[in-house]
């Protein structure tokens, strides 16, 4: 065999190992969406029909983003797909319907809001990629992520166990 050949046997064994893997590994459930980064002037507004309208300042532009479903992140599981936003510049919704939000408080919230079904929308912003050892954060590790939520009852509790 040449160096630069890869033998039918061979390549027939690492697809099966791909493949039973992606079967096994469960998705993560993804409590928030990364809609931008470095954001001003926040707004979010629903309609009766389950969409928000996300506009914020980014790059020197104003965005409007359309969002709708993945209400409640769903456990890990290997034959349920996670729920998923639908996403989309520009669009609009319908009368808003979004009141004060009344939820428990948030870390890092931007905007958020009640909708007339109950259930909650809010934009957090936080910086996820910072180095470690208090190294000075740089290009887009000192961007902060703007995320997207929208979740009925309760938000989930993180519990770390020893």
């Amino acid at each position: 065999m040449g160096a630069g050949s890869d033998p039918p046997l061979r390549r027939t064994l690492v697809s099966a190992v791909a493949a039973i893997v992606a079967l096994v590994v469960p998705t993560t459930a993804v409590a928030s969406e990364l809609i931008g980064r470095d954001a001003s002037d926040v707004r979010i507004e629903a309609d009766a029909q389950g969409r928000a309208l996300i506009s914020f300042r980014s790059g020197g532009q104003t965005k409007r983003l359309l969002a709708s479903g993945a209400i409640d992140a769903r456990p890990p599981s290997r034959v349920r797909p996670q729920v998923a936003f639908q996403l989309s510049y520009g669009g609009s919704i319908g009368p808003n319907t979004c009141g004060r939000y009344t939820g428990p408080p948030l870390a890092w919230q931007v905007a958020a809001c009640t909708a007339s079904d109950g259930s909650h929308w809010a934009v957090q912003a936080w910086q996820r990629l910072l180095p470690n050892y208090g190294a000075p954060a740089s290009g887009d590790r000192a961007a902060r992520e703007l995320r997207l939520s929208h979740w009925t009852g309760a938000p989930a509790k993180l519990e770390v166990v020893e």
